[in-house]
């Protein structure tokens, strides 16, 4: 983008391309934003991703995945999956109208090496498996290892976890990185995740075990398919060489991890408590990264830093947890907000907006964590988790609306709402009551869960465009976002 407006760019990078990462699974706010990122930037390369017909028939050799939405299962220990004919156990919000305009998941080896190798032909020079050291000289960064490599006069962090400006101002993120607390406090997660390959479709085991799929709005394993456990959940996002990135978010609530039992060891007695799940990997192997599977400390950060002449992308000024598949539309949102100040001559009014912009990251990322919050707090009852994400769909869909309206001056999901802010803020007083009451009468909890559901519905319903809460769907929602506009018909 930088290029493209005639400025010269170096791309310095410790690793090199094909790498593995996760931080896969697009969405319908992600693919606006990259559409016109293409258009405005003349990028026309970028345009076939943001819609998977489109990616298949142009990039047919850069792997991803069809994501026609969210599906969410609900299971107990030591019980096979169940559900009944409301689908009171699973929950599935369709994000797009077909496979043509389907999201995508992103084999992020093979789409970083391309955005990577399309940054070289704009005119990026790029340096790939360098690790650097970072010095200032008056206004100026220098980037050295041994020797000096380059100067510049504007500081981008793209490092993600281990911010390489937080190690240069001897900063270290805060224990409890966001201000959330009372009813949507969020303890935090850790994770443990790879890419495995004969990992059965969801939907076979449901056939194996008898589960009527007829009113399902799309196919369950073409999407973002969330398996709730006690523990935490599962994500599985399956890419089209069958390949399929799993991962288990774990409660910080829950038992830390030791020493004594390795990331295998624990994932294998997680799944030996789902009888349901165990059958779906029953034939799968590990095959990334190659040195097996990855177990994260908490995943919870946050530490903007801003300056005159440096920024942060918002996955290196913090995080929260993957539930709700924001990662990469909030770095495109960061993108698509940053780049124009860094096309501004040097003044202390782009200072200032700088430090607004990092700020703005802060604030989305507590509005994020108080989303989650909800959800993990509910995760234990499959009615007062679904209407736990129907605020976060609230947020999502509002964004997407008002994005495609032409309001492009609003923060993530609505971050900046107050109306919007005080619904969740209710949301979770809502809820802090019902659990309490459902402590003090258990023998009531199905009723006072569904008094908390129709609450929920009538918090959301000022900004509910989308057909949320709708009794009738019976947790079926055939679509949800609005139409992709199609940039090359512009």
């Amino acid at each position: 983008m930088l290029a493209k407006r005639g400025r010269s760019v170096v791309l310095v990078d410790a690793n090199r391309h094909p790498r593995f990462a996760i931080g896969e699974s697009s969405t319908p706010l992600a693919d606006l934003i990259l559409g016109d990122i293409a258009e405005e930037y003349d990028l026309p390369e970028l345009s076939p991703l943001t819609q998977f017909g489109s990616w298949q028939r142009t990039y047919p050799h850069l792997v991803c995945g069809k994501k026609r939405g969210f599906s969410y299962f609900h299971h107990r220990p030591g019980r096979e999956f169940s559900n009944d004919e409301q689908h009171s156990h699973e929950l599935l919000v369709a994000a797009s109208s077909s496979d043509e305009q389907s999201d995508t998941h992103w084999l992020r080896s093979d789409v970083d090496q391309f955005f990577c190798q399309l940054a070289e032909q704009t005119g990026v020079q790029v340096v790939e498996g360098c690790r650097v050291q970072l010095g200032q000289r008056e206004d100026l960064w220098e980037l050295s290892q041994r020797e000096l490599l380059a100067t510049c006069d504007f500081l981008v962090d793209a490092t993600g976890q281990g911010s390489l400006l937080a190690q240069h101002f001897g900063m270290t993120p805060a224990p409890k990185p966001f201000a959330t607390a009372g009813p949507l406090s969020f303890c935090g997660s850790r994770a443990i995740f790879g890419h495995f390959e004969n990992v059965a479709r969801w939907t076979e085991v449901l056939r194996e075990q008898g589960i009527d799929q007829t009113d399902y709005t799309f196919a369950c394993d073409d999407a973002a398919l969330h398996h709730i456990l006690d523990e935490g959940w599962m994500w599985q996002l399956r890419f089209s060489n069958d390949v399929v990135s799993v991962g288990i978010a774990l409660d910080l609530k829950g038992p830390p991890a030791t020493d004594e039992e390795s990331p295998a060891e624990e994932w294998n007695r997680i799944l030996s408590r789902y009888p349901s799940i165990l059958r779906q990997f029953r034939n799968a192997r590990l095959v990334a990264p190659a040195n097996g599977l990855q177990r994260t400390g908490p995943l919870q950060r946050c530490l903007p830093i801003s300056g005159p002449n440096w920024a942060q992308l918002p996955h290196s000024i913090g995080f929260v947890d993957p539930l709700h598949s924001t990662g990469i539309a909030h770095t495109l949102s960061g993108i698509q907000r940053l780049v124009p100040l860094l096309l501004e001559p040097t003044s202390p009014k782009r200072t200032e907006c700088l430090h607004d912009y990092s700020e703005s990251i802060r604030l989305e990322l507590n509005h994020i964590a108080r989303l989650v919050a909800l959800c993990y707090r509910t995760r234990k009852s499959p009615r007062l988790f679904h209407a736990a994400t129907m605020v976060y769909f609230m947020t999502v869909v509002s964004h997407e609306s008002r994005y495609l309206s032409g309001t492009h001056d609003q923060m993530f999901l609505c971050a900046n709402d107050v109306d919007q802010q005080n619904i969740i803020t209710e949301a979770g007083l809502r809820l802090q009551a019902t659990l309490d009451a459902i402590l003090q009468a258990p023998d009531n909890q199905a009723e006072l869960e569904r008094t908390c559901e129709l609450e929920f519905a009538g918090l959301i319903a000022p900004f509910n465009t989308a057909g949320l809460c709708d009794p009738p769907a019976h947790h079926m929602y055939r679509h949800t976002a609005p139409r992709k506009p199609r940039w090359s018909d512009r």
